[in-house]
């Protein structure tokens, strides 16, 4: 018997059966914290998800709108360079115009018509005249 293990009493046999106990007990409750931060992770998933889908849809709302008013500016800013083109070109044809009054006021006419009196611009004198003097034309001197 010396080989062999000592034989368990019935006190010691009880002794691990309860022991086997708390272990399955321990274990139990060690599963059911598991099971239940399980649970937890699913609700916190589940509910992040949402959140989550829900911030997408107002990103994609956003998205679309801004695509709206991107176009909106584009349209406008089309508008404004043609509209700015036409002033510009108001602009250049009206100062064309003057040049080309002033021009045939003060160099063409007066060479088409030399012999019409030429009055000189914001003077009201014939041109050339000085105070005092006539602005008859001259006669020739006889010889």
């Amino acid at each position: 018997m010396s080989d062999k293990e000592p034989e368990l009493t019935s006190a010691d046999r009880l002794e691990d059966v309860r022991h086997a106990m708390d272990e399955v007990q321990v274990l139990q409750r060690t599963v059911e914290k598991e099971r239940m931060a399980r649970q937890e992770a699913e609700r916190t998933f589940k509910k992040s998800y949402e959140e989550l889908n829900a911030a997408n849809k107002a990103l994609d709302k956003s998205n679309s709108k801004l695509q709206e008013t991107v176009l909106e500016l584009n349209d406008t800013m089309v508008r404004l360079t043609s509209h700015e083109v036409k002033s510009v070109a108001t602009k250049v044809t009206v100062v064309v115009a003057m040049v080309l009054f002033i021009i045939s006021e003060f160099t063409l006419e007066p060479q088409a018509a030399p012999n019409h009196r030429r009055v000189g611009w914001r003077t009201n004198r014939p041109l050339g005249a000085q105070s005092g003097r006539s602005s008859a034309p001259r006669q020739p001197k006889a010889p």
